[in-house]
């Protein structure tokens, strides 16, 4: 069985032939709308941590290329070690300008000669005076509300760069000051002789606009992000050149606030650079674990009838399907369970003596909430506890309902009862479980323990929801026996074997 697949290959002639996320559509949507832009223009593509927005921008670049797009890749977060983003942009910008100019016409010597002087000045940290620059030449409005703190931290900020530059003669030539007046025909400079590249290099692509992909900006230091923000707005922003943002809007906003402090408006700032702010729509999570279950080997792994588990094998993929299919859960999420179930599985012998459900049931509680989960193996929670919160989080209130719901508690249930022997108490003391509660109640069946088949006659008579949980714990009768026999069937072999492995088994790109 493969536990973890390689990462998503994505084949210059079809980018989408791995495309486990169905993005295939909002692609295709975005690329149309780039051929009918009017430039210069910047897009993000919003999407939380975890929910697949490298993989999304990475086809779509492929995509663009296919397309005849000149495009340029830039990963921020890649580049954070750097001090100053404007020399590492222009030079991942130039790298693949070169890359581009196979006839040498596209005028890269003009945007070269501009590159050392504006270098040198960030150099000399005046990269704050120059954006102050640049949105004095964009025509920045003073009374914009969302900026007008901005304004203030930046003047304060130009102060204190001219002072010290002034102090510590911090130019490169100090017979050559940097006026006002050379600064702002530096940053004309660049600007028109990029757009003259962009527009030459449109030309040779059927009028399509040079695209610049900026991806992780979110995952940055805040200064650096903000500082690349500022630089992609101000310097960039020529005719012929669009921005692709890569980004989760919630969490850099949540940087720039620790810049700017936490009352600063920064969705309001946010919306100075983004043009088109596009959602990253939700995938289909239960058509994602079935073909990444088919990937790994753990689909045919659970059909395998040669397979002996106590339990149902189907029950193990059912509850998975159910359980991680929220769209609470991120793609990560998903992807960090599956692997970990893998693992699982892949450690065990053919000696061992283990529960499938056993399994699925401490996987999906770890993924939910790994704080409980580790309350609950170590048994300082009871099971009605651990229930309470479980089905209290968001997007689970109306499965412990369910079929699907009820088999969980049953296995959590059960493996409460283990985890309890393991501690060395014994879980039918504990008046205030759950373990408790139901094995009363199948004690007191007249065909007990657990071939019980009629609940009636029982006082008091259970709740429906109990009724759902004590079908399926006849279901895993021998598992419950076991445990009620102080023999272990699993839950606590499978902690052992979840807590060697790291929390973090995926990459940084989903």
């Amino acid at each position: 069985m493969k536990i973890k697949p390689d990462d998503i290959e994505i084949p210059l002639d079809d980018p989408f032939r791995h495309d486990l996320l169905d993005r295939k559509q909002s692609i295709l949507i975005l690329t149309n709308l780039l051929k009918n832009l009017e430039t210069p223009y910047t897009m993000s593509i919003d999407a939380s941590w975890g929910n697949g927005k490298t993989t999304f921008l990475n086809m779509w670049k492929q995509h663009l290329k296919n397309e005849d797009f000149p495009v340029v890749s830039f990963n921020a977060w890649d580049t954070d070690f750097a001090e100053f983003p404007l020399i590492a942009l222009t030079s991942e910008l130039l790298v693949t300008l070169q890359s581009l100019d196979e006839e040498g016409d596209l005028g890269l010597d003009a945007i070269e000669a501009t590159l050392p002087r504006i270098h040198k000045i960030t150099l000399t940290k005046a990269i704050p005076w120059m954006i102050s620059l640049a949105g004095v030449i964009g025509g920045i409005q003073a009374n914009d509300p969302s900026v007008a703190l901005l304004g203030n931290t930046l003047s304060a900020g130009i102060a204190g760069t001219m002072e010290e530059m002034t102090r510590n003669e911090l130019l490169a030539d100090p017979q050559e000051p940097l006026t006002y007046v050379e600064a702002k025909e530096e940053i004309n400079s660049f600007k028109n002789a990029l757009a003259s590249t962009a527009e030459k290099l449109s030309e040779k692509h059927s009028g399509k606009p040079l695209v610049i992909a900026i991806d992780e900006l979110d995952r940055c230091r805040p200064s650096y992000a903000i500082e690349l923000l500022e630089i992609v707005k101000h310097f960039f922003s020529v005719d012929y050149v669009v921005f692709v943002l890569a980004i989760d809007k919630s969490q850099l906003s949540h940087a720039i606030k620790a810049v700017y402090g936490r009352n600063f408006d920064a969705i309001g700032y946010l919306r100075r650079f983004v043009d088109l702010d596009f959602r990253l729509p939700y995938p289909d999570r239960k058509t994602f674990m079935t073909q990444l279950m088919k990937q790994t080997g753990l689909y045919r792994f659970f059909e395998d009838s040669n397979v002996q588990s106590w339990g149902r094998p189907n029950d193990t993929r059912r509850l998975l399907s159910t359980f991680l299919s929220s769209s609470t859960l991120s793609i990560r999420q998903i992807q960090q369970a599956l692997y970990h179930l893998g693992l699982v599985l892949a450690s065990l012998d053919s000696q061992s003596d283990i529960s499938y459900g056993a399994i699925a049931a401490l996987v999906i509680l770890k993924t939910i909430n790994p704080a409980v989960y580790r309350q609950y193996i170590q048994s300082d929670l009871t099971d009605e506890e651990v229930l309470d919160v479980l089905f209290d989080s968001p997007g689970f209130q109306n499965t412990r309902s369910t079929g699907d719901g009820a088999l969980l508690e049953a296995l959590l249930v059960i493996g409460y009862g283990e985890f309890a022997m393991t501690q060395g108490r014994d879980p039918m003391l504990g008046t205030q479980s759950r373990f408790h509660h139901y094995c009363h109640i199948i004690d007191s069946l007249p065909n007990s323990p657990f071939g019980f088949t009629n609940l009636e006659g029982i006082s008091p008579p259970p709740t429906h929801l109990e009724k759902e949980v004590l079908k399926q714990l006849q279901n895993y009768s021998n598992l419950l026996g076991e445990v009620r026999s102080n023999r272990r069937v699993g839950f606590n072999l499978t902690a052992q074997r979840l807590e060697l492995f790291s929390d973090d088994l995926v990459g940084n790109n989903p």
